[in-house]
């Protein structure tokens, strides 16, 4: 099972957000303050910790970090997620930095966006969460009312992280 720490001020906000447009694609186990939605047969796990919790990560983690708040994390081996201008936090070694953003140089990016479709690009190959290699691709997405780009963003990677193609 995938596990998807989201980080931050808004952790519940952005994990409930992300574990939505998971839920459009696989099943998917989501559990903030406000929500807990537990599905055994779920592939994917999405969890909020909240500023000020200590997180202590493993290999085959993904943590999202989208605001400032986000840490304090340890931990080796785990995939981060992180906007763009954010820095890694502190006492974490990942296994890889994907960054999120519009800019070219961000990892992932949107190549275009018309209303509610978007087409997302993984400018460069990156390793999943098995260890195998994840090449560039564009995908296809819906960015509904009410989610954040940088949230579709990180469902998109950690969709892609955990092996799951988008149709």
């Amino acid at each position: 099972m995938a596990l998807v720490v989201v980080a931050g001020n808004n952790s519940d906000r952005s994990a409930e957000a992300i574990g939505a447009l998971l839920g459009r694609y696989r099943t998917v186990s989501l559990l903030t303050r406000g929500i807990c939605e537990a599905c055994p047969a779920a592939r994917m796990r999405v969890t909020a910790v909240h500023p000020g919790q200590r997180v202590a990560l493993g290999k085959g983690c993904v943590l999202v970090c989208l605001d400032e708040g986000a840490g304090p994390a340890e931990g080796q081996g785990v995939h981060l997620l992180l906007r763009e201008g954010l820095a890694v936090p502190p006492g974490l070694e990942p296994a890889q930095v994907i960054s999120l953003g519009r800019g070219s140089k961000n990892t992932v990016t949107v190549s275009s966006l018309q209303g509610e479709r978007m087409m997302i690009s993984l400018q460069r190959t990156v390793e999943s969460l098995d260890g195998n290699p994840v090449e560039p691709c564009e995908l296809p997405l819906d960015l509904p009312a009410g989610i954040e780009l940088y949230e579709a963003l990180a469902a998109a990677a950690a969709l892609l992280l955990a092996g799951f193609p988008l149709p």
